[in-house]
């Protein structure tokens, strides 16, 4: 090796040594005060950019959009809006108190966005053509993580949200978050997001709208006097995300036509009687495949009402050995299917459903370990058994207030946070599988159930190491050579 080859190499190594020293990944926000903008009419070739901007408003919302155009706003940081404990108890029920609010808008791009323990997350109503895509929302306090209502067609990608909700007030009226939620919308993508221990449902998709709702009309006469159940969202397409241990659905569809659903990878969670995939009402003409499920206390995809679904090709994945029918359609109601027909959504008997080449396999080791736990504990403390409010629903709706009272002196009946949690990610099934119930070959154990997730920030540390043996081994040789 010449001495201009070593003193090559010796600029290069120093040079990515500074860049991981003064590397920083983390985007370098600006302080800013809440942003409120109304009528901003701008254009696709000259949008208006909320961009860099580190935001708190514990009295609050943090950004408010409304009847605008055109608007960006990414790589924010927007965190504790309306935490303040005074301010939820005098705010509006849901108006108030999120990260971001937009409405009667259009042509919104929200992207790159860190939301972090705020009251409430990110809803959108009367909004088409919204793209939410790369954020990062995690520790909303109440619900709205990602929600749209009238949001026809949108794209939601590539975010990421965990831990949203409160599990220890789950039985607790409006206190259940669904991860990302889309109301009476068409032609929208949900793809490539990871939606982990949400206290609801990971993704949900539905055509009724009931309470929070910014357009649906009140009326006092109805159990829920600001709902309508009559309408429908209408070609869907749910794929390619990671839906984890929330603690209701994998994915809930009620009042939905032309849904496609694949390359999903669910696992639910054991506390509640979440099914991987619910069509709880009403749910038709759509297509389930290439899907992977796991659950700790339900059975097979499948729900009440619906027709014409095709569920193929699909892998079920089972901690006990327990097999049976793969998909499961009832024409008794289920969930809110009374609640619909009372409010004048149309009857509809569950037929023309059918499945085919869906695959069993039993799972083995850490994982599988760690769920019959989770299971084990929910059976001692009856996790799954209505409390609170819930308990005292009567079958004509409305609330038996005795009950009530008596549920209310019991306290929280949740689930401690820490109950949601495995000592990894464990993502991928196949690592655990046992063996094929159709006679599949068998699998090696995982040795670990490790998570691998390595940020950027591990990325930067091993090439630092790497690069700074490489430096040791020219200085070593340099002198060899002197």
């Amino acid at each position: 090796m010449t001495k201009k080859n070593l003193k090559i190499i010796g600029l290069s190594c120093t040079a990515i040594i500074l860049l991981f020293l003064f590397h920083k990944p983390a985007f370098a926000y600006t302080e800013h005060d809440p942003i409120v903008i109304e009528n901003m009419h701008a254009t696709a070739e000259d949008p208006y950019i909320i961009e860099g901007y580190d935001i708190t408003n514990p009295n609050g919302n943090c950004i408010e959009i409304m009847n605008s155009e055109n608007i960006i706003i990414r790589n924010n940081y927007l965190h504790n809006c309306g935490t303040d404990e005074t301010f939820q108890e005098n705010t509006d029920h849901y108006r108030e108190g999120y990260a971001t609010i937009i409405g009667d808008s259009s042509d919104i791009i929200f992207e790159n966005n860190k939301l972090d323990d705020n009251f409430r997350g990110f809803i959108a109503y009367n909004t088409p053509n919204l793209q939410a895509l790369g954020n990062d929302i995690q520790n909303t306090h109440q619900y709205s993580p990602l929600w749209c209502e009238r949001c026809s067609d949108s794209e939601f990608a590539f975010n990421y949200l965990a831990d949203n909700g409160t599990p220890e007030i789950f039985w607790v009226t409006g206190e259940r978050s669904i991860g990302i939620w889309i109301k009476r919308s068409d032609n929208i993508d949900i793809h490539d997001n990871t939606v982990i221990r949400s206290t609801s449902d990971g993704i949900s998709v539905t055509g009724h709208i009931y309470v929070p709702s910014f357009t649906a009309k009140e009326d006092i006469n109805k159990p829920h006097p600001q709902a309508d159940w009559t309408g429908l969202s209408n070609n869907i397409r749910i794929y390619n995300n990671l839906l984890l241990d929330n603690m209701e659905q994998g994915i809930w569809l009620v009042n939905d036509r032309n849904v496609e659903v694949y390359n999903n990878t669910i696992r639910t969670g054991c506390f509640t009687y979440g099914a991987a995939i619910s069509t709880e009402f009403n749910v038709g003409e759509s297509e389930f495949y290439n899907n992977k499920f796991l659950t700790c206390n339900s059975g097979p995809p499948g729900g009440a009402n619906s027709f014409n679904n095709y569920f193929h090709d699909n892998t079920y994945y089972t901690i006990d050995g327990s097999k049976g029918d793969f998909m499961y359609f009832t024409d008794d109601s289920l969930g809110v299917g009374d609640l619909a027909m009372r409010q004048g959504a149309d009857y509809q008997e569950s037929t023309g459903n059918e499945e085919d080449n869906n695959e069993w396999v039993r799972l083995k080791g850490a994982l599988a370990d760690e769920m019959k736990e989770k299971r084990d504990y929910a059976e001692l403390y009856k996790t799954y058994e209505n409390k609170g409010w819930f308990a005292c629903e009567l079958p004509e709706g409305g609330v038996d207030e005795e009950c009530k009272e008596r549920e209310d002196a019991k306290g929280n009946q949740g689930v401690p946070k820490e109950q949601l949690y495995y000592s990894s990610l464990m993502e991928d099934f196949d690592e655990f599988a046992a063996k094929s119930f159709w006679g599949g070959a068998e699998v090696e154990d995982s040795e670990d159930g490790e998570e691998c997730n390595y940020g950027p920030e591990k990325a930067y540390t091993f090439l630092f190491f790497i690069t700074f043996i490489a430096l040791i081994v020219m200085i070593v040789l340099y002198r060899r050579k002197k």
